[in-house]
């Protein structure tokens, strides 16, 4: 699952701007701002989409959710939805129809991803996660993470699988 606890930046503080923001098939938590979220908007309802929120978060939803549904994998998904983006984040995301990972991707805001036994977390500090674990592993700018609870995965911006130093 994946849950965060402030309110929006956008939009009042409300349930409807509270997150997470799903569609169908996917659900995404976000801490940062996504400066082009406007203009990416504007375009998705042109194509028929319609926004429940008052939030940028809710145009990462949809984006990802749009490339799932042009028969990407999830990871391609996140990839191609963080191309259009402008601004920073820390991002959580699950998906209906693969209940086995969460993919974390970082942008300017902190993310770091914590190892248990048969159990992985990721959260945007080691504090955040230490009543959890206290081996620790944090993205750097552009990186990207898949977790299961047995495997963590990291990328690069260029889709490279990179390894990164346990903290212990």
């Amino acid at each position: 699952g994946i849950g965060h606890v402030r309110w929006a930046t956008h939009g009042i503080p409300s349930v409807i701007n509270a997150h997470p923001h799903s569609s169908e098939i996917v659900s995404v938590v976000h801490n940062g701002i996504i400066e082009n979220s406007d203009e990416i908007k504007k375009k998705l309802e042109l194509k028929g989409l319609r926004f429940k929120s008052q939030t940028d978060t809710e145009v990462i939803t949809l984006l990802i959710t749009e490339y799932l549904k042009d028969d990407k994998e999830p990871l391609e998904s996140v990839f191609s939805t963080l191309k259009k983006l402008k601004g920073s984040f820390a991002l959580g995301i699950i998906f209906k129809n693969h209940q086995n990972i969460i993919i974390g991707a970082r942008r300017g805001s902190p993310l770091a991803v914590g190892y248990a036994n048969d159990e992985n977390y990721l959260g945007s500090d080691s504090y955040a996660l230490k009543s959890m674990t206290n081996k620790i592993s944090y993205l750097d700018d552009g990186d990207l993470c898949v977790l299961s609870k047995d495997k963590v995965e990291f990328y690069d911006v260029n889709k490279k699988k990179i390894n990164k130093k346990i903290y212990v």
